[in-house]
């Protein structure tokens, strides 16, 4: 009995992490005459599937451990949530029960991991994680190479599949492959494919992010060969040299914009921000408002600030903002302090590329970091440092 609770468990780890990649292209897919559609069965089928979960832990409650160690990351994502919840009651969004329906979903999938986590073998369980998230990153960069090419050149859709979204995504699942490839090579290839389909998003903040953290990858994060390395390295630049044409033509449209994709739109989007966050310093705007208080320029509307930090402060307020950089901080600290591995190294390949994006792009609703992710790694470092501690 308790073997095939361990099989239903970690098919529940894959279907979970193959929903956190695969879901952002559900609505290019099904949905596009009606987006709204789209996102509301996005997030019903979750909350389904979260229900799911919630049964299966029920039914399969787990020995008690031994007492955990303090998860201080943990405890921040934590007050983040709180925060962002009790922020929709002074929202400026124009409505505070759609705003509530999308922080619900980010409760949902840090509730979801969690649970699962929760449940023995830890290891193995995020694991089946990654792994299914691998997979949904694969089949949307099948379906973004399948989808006609945006006018400036880029891949994706620009309302409903946007490189620089999916662009970050695929950075991701290619470390993510990049791990799993450490036991079975077959991962290899789909690393190859991500990494690949992360350069031809032409999503710049995802592409210098990804460059910088497969540096650190490549030189300390993973167990690789001096020669592995230098194929790696050798591999690499014919992969840029061979897009060199395709970038050159994209940054001469790039460079003759006038809309939120060039420096300078970004840069008016960081002034006007900070004049906003002025308006209210100490507990900002509130989840989901800044789409909704923005005003438009040049017949655009953006959703967020281009900018994690900025995003946080106009969201909530100085307040907020501590929030956040405790919540990077104790993240940092956490696996810094954990034994020298492959997770470890994830993590903080991760983070450097969350960071180095962070810069010119984040996410409308949550931290650029996808709190999920955060979460997942903080319960299973923790863990192995705590497994470790027992046993000496």
């Amino acid at each position: 009995m308790r073997q095939t609770g361990l099989a239903e468990g970690t098919f529940l780890c894959d279907i979970t992490g193959f929903w956190f990649a695969f879901n952002i292209c559900l609505t290019f897919l099904f949905f596009r005459p009606d987006p709204q559609l789209g996102t509301a069965v996005r997030l019903a089928a979750f909350l389904a599937w979260l229900l799911i979960i919630v049964g299966y832990t029920v039914l399969n409650s787990a020995p008690r451990l031994e007492r955990r160690q303090s998860n201080a990351c943990l405890r921040w994502i934590i007050i983040y949530l709180v925060l962002a919840g009790l922020s929709i009651f002074w929202t400026s969004s124009t409505s505070p029960a759609i705003a509530a329906t999308y922080w619900g979903g980010l409760v949902a999938e840090v509730l979801a991991v969690y649970l699962l986590l929760r449940q023995p073998p830890v290891d193995d369980n995020a694991c089946r994680i990654v792994r299914g998230f691998v997979l949904g990153a694969l089949l949307v960069a099948i379906t973004a190479w399948m989808a006609p090419v945006m006018d400036d050149l880029r891949l994706g859709n620009e309302d409903f599949l946007h490189p620089n979204l999916i662009g970050f995504y695929f950075a991701i699942g290619c470390f993510a492959a990049v791990h799993l490839s450490q036991k079975q090579k077959l991962w290899s290839a789909v690393a190859l494919a991500l990494g690949v389909t992360t350069i031809r998003t032409l999503s710049k903040g995802a592409i210098v992010g990804f460059l910088v953290a497969g540096l650190y990858y490549l030189m300390r994060g993973s167990n690789i060969s001096r020669k592995a390395r230098a194929w790696i390295g050798i591999l690499s630049t014919l992969l840029l040299a061979s897009f060199w044409g395709l970038a050159e033509a994209y940054l001469d449209l790039y460079a003759t914009g006038n809309n939120v994709e060039t420096l300078t739109g970004r840069t008016y989007i960081w002034s006007q921000t900070i004049e906003l966050f002025l308006e209210k310093p100490w507990l900002g705007h509130g989840f989901d408002s800044f789409r909704w208080t923005f005003p438009a320029f040049a017949d655009f509307l953006p959703n967020h600030a281009h900018n994690e930090f900025l995003q946080q402060l106009f969201t909530y307020g100085i307040v907020g903002l501590v929030v956040v950089i405790s919540a990077y901080w104790s993240f940092y600290r956490r696996v810094r302090a954990s034994e020298s591995s492959g997770l470890r190294s994830l993590a903080m390949a991760i983070l450097i590329l969350v960071l180095v994006r962070g810069i010119v792009d984040t996410d409308q609703f949550e931290l650029c970091f996808p709190l999920w992710l955060m979460t997942m790694f903080s319960m299973t470092l923790v863990r192995e440092e705590s497994s470790r501690t027992i046993g000496q």
